[in-house]
């Protein structure tokens, strides 16, 4: 039988992953990627259509295509991504995918634990704390960053890939669209958010304990 102070632990980090992965799926939407047409100076070296290659990107992860080799306009005969490129991608989809198969297994377990809490009446009061995982995990990765984002992006790289396919050239498309600036917004885009999202569900969880 569960108990008490289990349940606790498995609904708080379940409901943070959760909040985080969040985070990360709303990066990688095409909504996200238009914000940044046009930003960075490799963007003046663009000569195919950013719009149309970020929705087939986004399309790819989102597994409504099955692969990467598009052209530079659609309707075109020319395939936009060098095979490099295109094999790192297929290595990110991996993980795009990974992340979703962990939400789903994240929300039954928090349903699970959730149950177990809401019939105790500890729920909120379990949502209080769950800044906890977060505020140590994201925390040193932030500080990882603000100290050294270069060396922090590598070792992101090297722990998550298992080649060096990342690696790729200054006049890889992909680099083109996606240059180092634009990593580091968005990794402090994921931060702000995941931050957002925590200190949201800690304000919730105090009203309702403190109408109780």
């Amino acid at each position: 039988m569960i108990n008490l102070r289990l349940a606790k632990v498995i609904f708080n980090i379940s409901v943070s992953i959760i909040l985080i992965l969040v985070s990360l799926q709303i990066i990688s939407t095409k909504s996200y990627m238009m914000i940044h047409d046009g930003l960075y100076d490799s963007h003046d070296r663009i000569t195919w259509d950013y719009e149309y290659a970020v929705d087939q990107t986004m399309r790819y992860l989102n597994g409504f295509e099955d692969d990467l080799e598009f052209p530079s306009f659609e309707g075109g005969s020319d395939v936009l991504m060098t095979e490099r490129g295109l094999l790192h991608m297929a290595d990110v989809k991996v993980l795009y995918t990974n992340g979703k198969i962990i939400i789903a297994t994240a929300i039954v377990l928090a349903s699970v634990a959730g149950i177990y809490l809401w019939d105790r009446k500890e729920i909120f009061k379990t949502l209080k704390w769950v800044w906890v995982f977060p505020a140590v995990s994201v925390g040193l990765v932030t500080i990882s960053m603000l100290i050294d984002f270069n060396w922090t992006f590598t070792q992101f790289h090297l722990l998550l890939f298992t080649n060096d396919l990342w690696m790729l050239s200054a006049m890889d498309p992909l680099i083109i669209m996606l240059p180092y600036q634009f990593f580091f917004s968005t990794a402090i885009t994921v931060v702000v958010l995941i931050v957002l999202f925590h200190a949201l569900t800690v304000f919730i969880s105090y009203k309702k304990t403190s109408r109780n």
